[in-house]
């Protein structure tokens, strides 16, 4: 008779996503949402017991080799930070749930619910279209601010300034003063596959919200390399803003030829580093980037 042998491997964490994605932060609904925890103690599984804060990942630990994963033990007030990116969260810890099973409502704050009375923020209704007409969710907004304190106060770090649209391509811009106005420049963008910009003067439209169209296709391709064969989480800084974007299994990333300089974030689970790159249309740029040691 023929004999099977079989070998039986342990699979690392870290080594490919697990099954039970928790779709924390669904496209285009970005402020805020729900993700459940389940008690190592009761479970055994590798990942469902804490969530990294800054991407919203439960289920791939590998996103944060080098941060803190939250496994449920206090609510209230988080901030998270890397890859250039800054998160702040009010978590609020929900009722009922299983044995070793909690669930957490998180939402995000922006400038407007964090500065108090360190500044005056005004927010301003944005509307992102695509070039069709059609909206624009998941699109990185900001209102161009050369004058805004480089960060050194929680609400001041450009992340807090930088909002992404919703499903119907809506966005409450928080806004300092000097940068509400109709000289305002106002920058809306997407990256990937479908990678579109827009730009507009103005942030007070006569008739409530104020449009902007992502009419520009020009592209900056971005190749990190080695590539991980899974999706990770890099940052970006451009035009006063700071957006935390996902590379492709591939490594490839298309960014928006704005024509500037910009700085690219790298972070878990790769070694932190920052490179500068001019998004220049058509160029074809290269970053070499170094892994973090597996878990």
């Amino acid at each position: 008779r023929p004999a099977l042998e079989l070998e039986v491997l342990v699979l690392p964490a870290m080594a490919a996503p697990l099954p039970g994605a928790t779709a924390a932060r669904a496209p285009g609904a970005l402020r805020s949402g729900v993700f459940t925890l389940f008690a190592d103690a009761v479970w055994h599984h590798p990942a469902w017991g804490g969530i990294d804060l800054l991407t919203l990942e439960r289920d791939r630990p590998s996103f944060a080799l080098d941060r803190p994963r939250f496994r449920g033990d206090r609510s209230g007030a988080q901030v998270a930070e890397g890859c250039g990116f800054r998160r702040h969260l009010d978590l609020t810890r929900l009722p009922g749930g299983a044995d070793g099973v909690v669930s957490y409502a998180w939402h995000e704050r922006k400038a407007d619910a964090i500065a108090g009375d360190a500044a005056r923020v005004v927010m301003r209704p944005l509307v992102v279209l695509h070039a069709s007409g059609e909206p624009q969710p998941g699109a990185w907004c900001i209102a161009r601010d050369d004058a805004r304190p480089d960060g050194a106060d929680a609400w001041s770090h450009p992340a807090c300034f930088t909002v992404e649209s919703d499903v119907d391509g809506r966005v409450p811009l928080p806004l300092l003063p000097q940068a509400d106005g109709e000289d305002a420049e106002v920058l809306a963008f997407t990256t990937g596959a479908r990678a579109a910009f827009g730009r507009r003067r103005g942030t007070r439209a006569a008739a409530g919200e104020t449009v902007v169209l992502l009419t520009e296709t020009a592209t900056t391709t971005v190749r990190v390399t080695p590539p991980l064969g899974r999706p990770a989480f890099l940052g970006l800084h451009v035009a006063t803003c700071a957006a935390l974007l996902e590379l492709p299994a591939d490594g490839v990333l298309r960014l928006p030829a704005l024509g500037e300089w910009a700085t690219l974030h790298l972070g878990s689970p790769f070694r932190a580093a920052a490179h500068k790159l001019l998004l220049a249309p058509d160029a074809d740029l290269s970053i070499a980037a170094e892994r973090l040691p597996a878990r």
